[in-house]
């Protein structure tokens, strides 16, 4: 089932589902793709969806990072080039997933942008100038305002991914829960208090975790089970969760300040 291991909003699962269907169909028909825009905070599950998008549709994938291409330098736009004719060879269709697009996609007049990442920049232009049916590029920041104009122009669907609502965070602490701590395989004598998986313990959990992404629930989860293997009885206890929340719900707090005074918490519009 597409995204049976993701947890978005209704709304937005529904659209991610249509989308799903859509390109599965285009891979099936040989028809061209829809180039893909995906732009929220980070942690959202943007890679996860990529990844469950390629499975569904029974298609390849590959996930590369804006920010390899800054370190190329005048070699940029021969490995971009390399890139797309790779993509081009792929039997079956590719999905082509660049994070953290805003590090060599910005935009041409920005004063940090150097000669290299233009060119780097040009080179993707001229690769996605026309419709594919051999790639389909899904691109994902969580600066969209800094994305190049071409660039936009390129794109035919834009998808927000918003931080988890209370209902979403639940699931997703549940999902984390199980998959590394009660239903985990290969790990040692891990004990869980009954105390401390009780719906009003999670519960709990979701009002302090707001504003928090699911990267953030998952981090929570394994800290937990750290702090439980580093006792003699390797029991996870509900004092000993909810403590671990706490300390890492002040480290988020802390951690979103500093990126405010930095200037560096994204704008999603």
């Amino acid at each position: 089932e597409v995204l049976d291991k993701v947890v978005l909003e209704p709304s937005m699962e529904k659209r991610m589902k249509s989308l799903a269907e859509a390109t599965r169909n285009t891979q099936k028909n040989g028809a061209p793709f829809r180039h893909i825009l995906f732009y929220g905070p980070p942690g959202t599950g943007k890679t996860l969806v990529a990844k469950q998008l390629a499975l569904h549709s029974n298609m390849h994938y590959a996930i590369m990072s804006g920010g390899d291409v800054l370190p190329l330098r005048d070699g940029a736009v021969t490995a971009i080039h390399k890139m797309f004719q790779w993509a081009n060879a792929s039997q079956g269709g590719l999905i082509l997933f660049i994070d953290e697009a805003e590090a060599f996609l910005k935009r041409r007049s920005d004063p940090t942008m150097g000669e290299e990442m233009r060119s780097a920049l040009n080179a993707l232009l001229y690769n996605t100038g026309t419709a594919s049916k051999k790639f389909m590029l899904v691109l994902a920041t969580n600066r969209p305002g800094d994305l190049d104009l071409a660039v936009a122009d390129r794109v035919d669907e834009h998808l927000f991914f918003d931080l988890p609502g209370p209902e979403e965070r639940e699931r997703l602490f549940r999902l984390f829960f199980d998959k590394l701590i009660t239903k985990a395989d290969g790990h040692g004598k891990l004990e869980v208090a009954e105390e401390a998986q009780t719906d009003e313990v999670f519960q709990k959990i979701v009002e302090m975790t707001e504003g928090m992404s699911g990267r953030n629930l998952e981090k929570i989860v394994i800290s937990a089970m750290g702090r439980a293997y580093g006792t003699n009885s390797a029991t996870l206890t509900k004092e000993m969760l909810l403590d671990v929340v706490q300390l890492k719900v002040e480290q988020f707090e802390t951690r979103q300040q500093m990126m405010a005074e930095q200037g560096k918490l994204g704008s999603f519009v």
